[in-house]
């Protein structure tokens, strides 16, 4: 097999892995509305900083050399950013 024949299979793989990472975001996202609706309604405030560094506190544990806590951090909080955007928006719909 060449390199180019490798590489594209490779590259299919992380096709299908992206795929799946956004359906996995997608479904976060529907119960991050579902969770700003209930924050909503009971007055609770959208950021949760202790959660925020609790999950992140959790999934560092998961780094590795190519995958450090570092750019865990910073994933979770263009997450959080995301997440915080669809809860404000809930709150201005209503």
């Amino acid at each position: 097999m060449s390199n180019d024949n490798k590489i594209r299979g490779l590259r299919n793989k992380i096709d299908l892995i992206d795929d799946q990472l956004i359906d996995l975001l997608l479904d976060r996202c529907k119960i991050v509305k579902k969770i700003g609706s209930i924050k909503f309604e009971s007055g609770n405030q959208i950021t949760n900083l202790s959660r925020e560094k609790a999950i992140i506190s959790r999934m560092s544990k998961k780094s590795t050399d190519n995958f450090t806590g570092d750019d865990i951090s910073k994933l979770f909080n263009i997450i959080y950013t995301i997440s915080k955007k669809i809860q404000n928006k809930i709150q201005t719909e209503k």
